[in-house]
């Protein structure tokens, strides 16, 4: 279906949900209840009531989350996939970026098989990490160098593209 993707700090393993600061978030992206009370950043309730603890994530739960998340299907990726990551970054924990990054450029190196990437120059796989830089990715020189990046590598993928 797409030919490249830029992809900024991505949500790719939504059912680890442990390490970001609005788990609130991923509930809610999966229809899933989370009282709101019991978020980490809800600071409305009055202090005489007890703060709800945040909900334990279920077998069901987990399973769910995990099946609908990009990881589960990383086998299915033909795409170009540039990942731009914030070292830093508290929502979206940056290994799920660099762990996403590693299941596609393994994949791309076995894959040589029925449904492999081949060797066209398809399926490429890179990736940028930004040292200080949170979930925005908005410090001046990340922001030029991921643009300058993504507009690269979008022109890369799809010459690839038009010679297979």
């Amino acid at each position: 279906m797409f030919t490249a993707a830029v992809m900024r700090n991505p949500v790719i393993s939504a059912s680890e949900m442990t390490s970001t600061d609005i788990p609130d978030w991923y509930y809610a992206e999966f229809g899933l209840p989370y009282p709101l009370f019991s978020s980490p950043s809800h600071t409305e309730s009055p202090p005489s009531t007890p703060r709800a603890a945040p909900p334990t994530i279920s077998a069901e739960t987990f399973v769910k989350i995990h099946q609908a998340s990009p990881i589960a299907h990383v086998h299915k990726v033909r795409a170009a996939v540039l990942l731009l990551i914030g070292s830093v970054d508290l929502r979206v924990a940056p290994r799920q970026g660099i762990e996403y990054y590693h299941a596609l450029k393994g994949r791309r190196n076995s894959a040589l098989g029925p449904g492999g990437l081949g060797t066209t120059g398809q399926g490429e796989v890179e990736l940028l990490i930004f040292d200080g830089e949170s979930h925005p990715l908005e410090g001046v020189e990340a922001g030029r160098v991921g643009w300058e990046a993504a507009r690269e590598f979008l022109a890369k993928a799809k010459k690839a593209a038009e010679k297979a």
